[in-house]
């Protein structure tokens, strides 16, 4: 049998942020299992075979079907207000992905970065963020694989300003990591097609073109006007890393800037959670897994800000719940990180998707108590989150 199992410890650090998955092949392993004295298992059907769960001294505390345990319906969140912003949001966004298409070609024609253009759609994205920042983290998970380039740093420069904001920050400095953000690949208009948008995996040499995208950004934006120091630095070291292993100049961690540092966690998270023509996406949950194990190469501290800014489970997120059914994250909380809202829309027990309806798991006032198990990766239940959030539909 292959298992799923999940630390429940509500430290940051260590559970919903830890768990295990393997597949059961001996008796010994069975016994290690029990050992644990875990309240709940899960056990993957698809992959392997079922078990009697005698074997346990105490039997996992089985998932009950939604039917059985109903919602209160006091507990629900209205959804109108997040509707509205998430129109405005991806209204922003869709203006922010078509200036920067313009700008990409511009680049190719040798026609200047006009800044000016660029400020009235930062203040926009800025002034969704401020609103509602769960809306903008929710149109960052609407996504198409042949728009990756823009898409991408469109989503940078949404998380860089996200990210900035929650340290509490001046206007103008918010502004600055949202340009360099957006700008960051703007030298990939100078790589050849053949190596940008390649279905597969870039070989030695491939790579080290791609990885001029950088020094071709610094070059077209040298000489603009009113570019910052702040953007120039997101530009310029959003790939390097903390053990001096990153391009284009292989500085260390006390060389890159601090909002070097935070472009770099802000890239690789949403290049984690993006189709690309050659990697599949993995869960916003999953990638803050990775970049926590990646202390070699981002600051930790500066991960861990990041997590309290996003969740642990982010928006978009696909999460199983305690009653069996799984859910997908449509808001942060402000009481907790483990107590999002959640849209419920699929009973992992019948096998079958059920309407859907928000519920605040901290605001839970009837005897029906839900709360989060743990993330599920939706390729392998061949669901696709964003297609829950209400901007996917725009």
């Amino acid at each position: 049998m292959y298992v799923l199992l999940y630390n429940h410890t509500r430290d940051l650090q260590d559970a919903p942020l830890c768990q295990w998955e393997f597949e059961v092949t001996t008796q010994e392993q069975l016994q290690s299992i029990k050992a644990l004295e875990l309240e709940e298992i899960y056990i993957d059907t698809e992959r392997g075979a079922e078990i009697d769960s005698s074997f346990l001294t105490k039997a996992p505390k089985p998932l009950v079907n939604i039917s059985e345990k109903p919602l209160n319906t006091e507990a629900h969140y209205v959804t109108a207000p997040l509707l509205n912003d998430l129109t405005k949001a991806a209204t922003a966004r869709q203006e922010a992905m078509q200036l920067l298409t313009g700008i990409m070609e511009d680049v190719r024609m040798d026609r200047p970065v006009d800044l000016k253009k660029v400020d009235p759609v930062i203040a926009k994205l800025a002034g969704s963020i401020s609103k509602d920042k769960d809306a903008m983290l929710g149109v960052t998970r609407i996504r198409k694989v042949d728009q990756y380039t823009v898409g991408h740093s469109v989503n940078v420069s949404i998380l860089l300003m996200i990210y900035t904001m929650s340290l509490a920050v001046d206007a103008e400095e918010i502004r600055a990591v949202g340009i360099g953000g957006l700008l960051q690949d703007i030298g990939k208009a100078m790589i050849p097609d053949q190596i940008l948008n390649k279905p597969a995996k870039l070989n030695i040499e491939e790579r080290m073109i791609m990885q001029e995208h950088v020094q071709h950004s610094q070059r077209i934006l040298a000489n603009t006007p009113g570019i910052s120091k702040i953007s120039q630095h997101v530009i310029a070291e959003h790939h390097e890393r903390r053990d001096g292993s990153g391009y284009p100049n292989q500085i260390d961690n006390s060389k890159i800037s601090l909002h070097g540092q935070m472009a770099g966690i802000v890239d690789v998270y949403d290049a984690l959670t993006a189709e690309r023509p050659y990697e599949q996406s993995i869960s916003p949950h999953k990638a803050l897994n990775q970049l926590m194990a990646r202390g070699h190469h981002f600051n930790q501290d500066l991960v861990h800000k990041f997590i309290h800014c996003v969740g642990i489970y982010p928006v978009g997120s696909l999460v199983a719940l305690s009653n069996g059914c799984f859910g997908v994250v449509v808001k942060q909380s402000k009481h907790g990180l483990l107590l999002p809202v959640v849209r419920i829309i699929f009973d992992s027990i019948k096998r079958q998707y059920v309407t859907s309806e928000d519920y605040d798991l901290s605001n839970q006032t009837g005897k029906t108590t839900l709360e989060i198990i743990g993330a599920i990766e939706p390729g392998k239940w061949r669901i696709q989150p964003e297609d829950f959030l209400d901007s996917a539909q725009l």
